[in-house]
C-alpha cells in the first residue's frame, strides 16, 4: 500500500486526493501525464512534497500553464514499514484503506477500513506514534534541503496537530508566493475558506 499521484480532470476525481498521507509517494508517470497536458496547451496544477514539485519544475521548466502546490511535509516514512504493518492488520480481514489523523482526533490516530466494509479507529497507533517520533523516516529526509521558508511552490499548504493551535476542527495553512500575491485577489474571508480569483500569471 502506498500513495501515488493521479490526475483529477473533474472536482468529483479529487477526492481520493484529499487529506494527509503519511506513505511513501510513488511519482508513477505523472511526468508523462504533464508533459501530455502542457504539450495540448492546457493548465496544469501540480500539488506535491517540495521534493517533487521542484523535480517538476526542473523537467518542465518555467511554463506559464504550470501552476505548483508543495505540502508541508515532515519526512516520507519507510514503505516497508508501512507494507509490514498493514499486512499484521490484515491477519483476519484484509485491509481496503487507512485515514491518516482523521479531522478532529489527535495526532497519532489511524482509522482502519477493511474490505467487508468494517472500520475501526486506532487511537495511539504505533505506526503514527513512530512516525511522529521520527523513528522511521527517510534518511534523505532527515536531511532535507527544502525544509526552509522560502518554498519551491507557488502556494504552499498544510495543517496543522499542535493542540494549541489547533481548534479541533481541523486548521490549515495557505501561503502564497510573492508573485503569486500579485496575481490573486482575496475575495471573501467566511468562515476561514480563503477564496480566490485569478488574475494574470506574472504582473
Amino acid at each position: 500500500m502506498s500513495a501515488r499521484y493521479g490526475v483529477a480532470d473533474r472536482i468529483e476525481d479529487i477526492a481520493p486526493m484529499q487529506g494527509i498521507k503519511i506513505a511513501f509517494s510513488d511519482m508513477g508517470n505523472i511526468y508523462d501525464r504533464i508533459r501530455e497536458r502542457l504539450g495540448a496547451g492546457r493548465c496544469v496544477v501540480f500539488v506535491g512534497l517540495p521534493c517533487h514539485v521542484q523535480a517538476v519544475k526542473n523537467t518542465f521548466g518555467d511554463d506559464d500553464n504550470l501552476w505548483t502546490v508543495d505540502i508541508a511535509c515532515t519526512g516520507q516514512p519507510s514503505p516497508i514499514v508501512l507494507k509490514r504493518y498493514v499486512e499484521e492488520l490484515s491477519a483476519q480481514v484484509r485491509v481496503a484503506g487507512l485515514t491518516f489523523r482523521p479531522r478532529g482526533q489527535p495526532s497519532d490516530t489511524l482509522d482502519i477500513h477493511f474490505e467487508d466494509g468494517s472500520s475501526r479507529q486506532s487511537g495511539k497507533d504505533p505506526y503514527m506514534r513512530a512516525y511522529n517520533a521520527n523513528l522511521m523516516v527517510n534518511q534523505a529526509c532527515a536531511e532535507c534541503k527544502f525544509v526552509r521558508t522560502s518554498r519551491t511552490g507557488d502556494i504552499s499548504i498544510g495543517s496543522i496537530t499542535d493542540k494549541k493551535l489547533d481548534n479541533g476542527a481541523g486548521t490549515s495553512i495557505v501561503r502564497a508566493s510573492r508573485e503569486i500575491r500579485k496575481c490573486f485577489m482575496v475575495r471573501d474571508r467566511v468562515c476561514g475558506v480563503l477564496c480566490l480569483r485569478a488574475g494574470r500569471r506574472r504582473p
